[in-house]
């Protein structure tokens, strides 16, 4: 009896073994393929976590100092034309409110090498239309958009400074880009919760 128990033992070690060995290999899921040494092929070691809640839940007292600091985050856009001759006087910057347009004032504008850099100001909403304007012939290259956010704090929270640019050309035939181009951005503001809460971006 005793040795049946003990070859029972060995035998379960193994599996355990090379299962765990198997599994280890599991990881990170992007780069394996299916599980076959196990009954479920898509089983992966990885678990997956997320702490996000519906807008509809009201936030609490903890985090609502930091959710003033994201709401209230001043953020500046970063508008530069790449290998042109346009000059800053044919550029201009406006904001969409659904039919209506509202004229931004360009806080900071300078041309040189052929790149012309832009930016401006803007108020904290959750979702912006920002249309700029080139009243000239001139060639683009390239477009480059980025965003600006500056850093605060409030207590025991602290809002980590936003500092993004990305560039947009014509990939398909080293041509210039078109007439009327439409760039996206999105932004998802995530809450690090730790003896002082911070946020990134």
């Amino acid at each position: 009896m005793g040795g049946l128990v003990s070859f029972a033992i060995v035998v379960l070690l193994i599996f355990t073994y090379t299962f765990s060995a198997n599994f280890y290999q599991q990881y990170p899921t992007e780069n394996v393929g299916p599980s076959t040494f196990a009954c479920d092929e898509t089983i992966r070691n990885a678990q997956f976590e997320s702490s996000l809640q519906s807008l509809a839940v009201p936030i609490s007292e903890e985090e609502q100092p930091m959710f003033d600091l994201l709401n209230n985050q001043d953020f500046t856009m970063h508008f530069e034309l790449l290998n042109t001759f346009a000059m800053c006087d044919n550029l201009s910057a406006s904001q969409i409110f659904g039919s209506s347009t509202e004229s931004l004032n360009i806080s900071d504008c300078e041309n040189s090498d052929g790149i012309l850099s832009a930016s401006i100001d803007l108020r904290p909403y959750h979702a912006l239309t920002i249309q700029w304007t080139l009243n000239d012939i001139q060639l683009i290259g390239a477009v480059r958009v980025g965003l600006s956010g500056s850093e605060a704090e409030s207590g025991a929270c602290t809002l980590k400074e936003l500092n993004f640019s990305r560039t947009f050309y014509d990939t398909t035939n080293g041509g210039t880009l078109a007439q009327t181009v439409t760039i996206n951005l999105e932004l998802t503001k995530v809450i690090i919760f730790s003896p002082i809460m911070k946020a990134l971006f």
